[in-house]
Parts: C-alpha cells; structure tokens; sequence
C-alpha cells in the first residue's frame, strides 16, 4: 500500500492555515521497514496549531474531512464499499479488524451483541415441568431437591448447602446431575452469568466505538445484574414448593421404566460405587502407603470388586492387600528404596489375584471393615433404599448387581 491509495475528501471550503492542518495530519510516508506511518504525530499537530488538546484536534478534522481508501484492493472484505476515515482510530481499526468498513463493523457487533442478550435470556429462563423429558433418576433428584429444608419459593439452593449435597451426591460421578445441568434444569446462574460477564467486558473493551447505543446500554445493562451464588432450580410451576414436590412424587410412583431408564440405573449406581471406592483408597493408604497409580487397569479391578462385594467387605480387602503389599516392600521402605514406577500396578493386581481366590472358592472376605466416621451416604442411596429395600437406611451392605437387581424388582418396567 502507498499514500497515494488514499485521498483527502474536504468537507467544507478550507482555505490557508485550516486547510494546512487537514493535509498535516492525513499526511503519510514510509517507516525504516517500507510501511506505511502518518507523518506527523497528533500531539506535534495540535502544538503547532495552538489546539488546547488531541482530542480538539481530533474533532476539527472529523468535522471538515475523512480519508478515503481508494485502492479497490483495499475495499470492504463485507460489502466492497469504498472505506472513508473520519479520524485515525477508525484507520488503524480498519486494518486491525481486517478490512470492514464502520457500517459492517457495526453489523457484526450488533449481532454479537444480541447474542450476548441472547444468552443472557439463556442464563435465566425457566421452563414448565412438561417441557423438560426427565429420566426416571432425574425426577427423582428433583424431587430431593424439593426436599432440602433451606430451598426457598424461588428454588434457590444457596452454595453452602449445595456444595455439601453435590459432595454427598459423588457429584464428580454423578452422570445424572450433570444430564440436569446439560438439560438447565438446575442451573448455576453466578457462575455462568460472571462467566458471560468477562466475555462482555472483553468485548466492550475492544468495540464499545463501532456498536450502537442501543446494544451498549443493553450490555451495560447485563453487566450492572446480580444473582446469588448457588443453584437454582430451573422450573417454573406457580405452585409452592411443596405441591410440586407432591406432583413429582407422584410421577415417579406411576413411572415405568424403558430400557434407557434401566441403563441409566445401572450405570448411575456403578459409577456411584466406583467414586466412593475410591474415596476409601485414601484412607487405606493413610495406614499403608503403597506405590500405586489411578490408571484403567486398577479402576477395571475396582468394578470388578464393587460388583461381588458390598461396600464393607471391599474396604476390608483393599485393606487388607495394601497391608500385604506394604509387608512385601518392608525391606525397600528400610532402605528408602521404594521404586513407584516398578511397582505401580502391584496393589491394582493383588486386588484382582485375591478377587478371583475368593470368586473361585465362593468366599468373601472374612470381616467387613467399618467405613470412616466421617462417611456421608448420599441423599439418594437413602431414599432408595427407604422406599425399596425394606427401610434400610443405605445400601453399603449390598454389592453393585444386588442394588440394581433389588432396585429393578421394585418398580415398573415398560413391556417390550
């Protein structure tokens, strides 16, 4: 590109010294590296011509001329138009922006603002009962969230209470409260409105020029909301909370199961085991700490032993193997010579080995071992097991197949 790309456009009859400052400040010429830079600094200019600031400068020139671009190599990418400047922001943002006039520039803003809005509808839209297509489980989890006695008329849950529900709930396992995530059944409003909050500010930063003052004022708008920081239930039913809470109880009495219900159980109640064997493994190696690493060998020998023994008993064989295992490498540990790399999958083994004596010879392990004072069972295992497994309280006593064959028995199944 070269100065002679661009022509001066006078919009009024500029005569001497007025007409100097139009041509002093849209003059250009060539950096040391063969690019195009404007001549003359505004600052220089505004000195020189007694203009109080830049800015003043700036508005003197906006008012009596633009720079147009008439290299039609240059013209709009959007709409091929012919580019005219009206100040040297609008010139740098041209080609930092990647050729769009101020008109399409302003398009594309505005469409993003109205996602922005868009979204922010999003965040906060609540929806009837009869709209969601809830799973078997999830009408259940509803239903507990009705339950939980700080829950106000706006089905609000405040963080507190749901960080220790979601932690109860094995929440980084739980696939059924992140299908009512997924679905915005429940919904983290302070999250994800400060999170759109960022993405607004960033924008504004760098578009609030080329955006209209209706779209600006409505960002700004979003920007000025506040929400409390917890979850909200998303469903909007004109009936207290307690009347909803009758009316799902009451669906899920009636619900039959289809077969994507019945994997969804099975899957929910495996996966709930798995996290919680896991949180035991801590425990055990508090005691004796063995090398061992997270990987798919041991978390395949876990299920395994969630699915031939309950809770108890699996606690009393990780135990158990760990205190066999740290007996084998006593005389390392002496040396401080443990090598974790060579012995990584040696406990994930031992667990298989003695999962298949006891299969093989129809035994389990001799004695259950306590769970940890501080064990939580979660809201769900308690409901279930209430209502469907003869007022037990939870269902450690069962393995993974006896809960779901038990829990299966129970309810009503869809015939094929």
């Amino acid at each position: 590109m070269r100065p002679e790309s661009f022509e001066i456009k006078l919009l009024s009859n500029l005569h001497g010294e007025d007409l100097q400052i139009i041509k002093d400040y849209w003059l250009q010429t060539y950096t040391t590296a063969g690019d195009l830079k404007f001549a003359n600094t505004a600052k220089t200019i505004a000195e020189q011509y007694r203009f109080t600031n830049a800015k003043e400068l700036s508005d003197f020139v906006e008012l009596h001329s633009c720079l147009e671009l008439v290299d039609t190599n240059f013209e709009c990418r959007k709409c091929h138009s012919r580019v005219g400047f009206k100040n040297r922001s609008m010139y740098k943002e041209f080609f930092k922006k990647g050729y769009l006039c101020v008109n399409c520039e302003l398009k594309k803003n505005n469409k993003k603002a109205k996602d922005f809005v868009d979204d922010y509808k999003n965040i906060l839209q609540e929806k009837a009962f009869s709209e969601f297509d809830f799973s078997y489980l999830e009408m259940i989890y509803i239903f507990l969230f009705l339950s939980i006695d700080t829950i106000g008329e706006e089905r609000f849950i405040n963080k507190k209470v749901w960080d220790s529900f979601y932690e109860e709930e094995r929440g980084g396992a739980n696939i059924v409260l992140q299908s009512l995530f997924d679905k915005r059944a429940i919904i983290d409003k302070h999250k994800d409105l400060n999170n759109l909050k960022e993405q607004i500010s960033l924008f504004l930063q760098e578009n609030s020029s080329t955006l209209s003052n209706e779209q600006y004022d409505s960002l700004v708008r979003i920007l000025q909301v506040r929400v409390q920081n917890g979850i909200y239930l998303a469903i909007d039913e004109d009936v207290s909370n307690y009347e909803l809470k009758i009316f799902v109880g009451g669906f899920i009495d009636m619900f039959k199961l289809d077969m994507v219900d019945i994997q969804q159980i099975e899957n929910f109640v495996k996966n709930i085991r798995l996290q919680e064997i896991y949180y035991l493994i801590p425990e055990v190696f508090s005691k004796f700490p063995v090398p061992y690493e997270k990987n798919l060998n041991l978390e395949t020998n876990l299920i395994q032993l969630s699915e031939y023994f309950d809770l108890e008993h699996s606690y009393s064989l990780l135990f158990y193997q760990a205190k066999m295992l740290a007996g084998d490498l006593f005389i390392e540990k002496m040396k401080d010579e443990i090598d974790h790399e060579k012995h990584k999958n040696k406990y994930s083994n031992k667990i298989a080995s003695y999962i298949k004596y006891l299969v093989d010879s129809k035994k389990k392990p001799n004695y259950p071992k306590k769970l940890p004072d501080n064990w939580h069972f979660s809201q769900i295992e308690q409901f279930i097991s209430l209502n469907f497994f003869d007022n037990q309280h939870n269902w450690a006593g069962m393995n993974t197949k006896e809960i779901i064959s038990a829990w299966l028995s129970k309810v009503s199944i869809k015939s094929e």
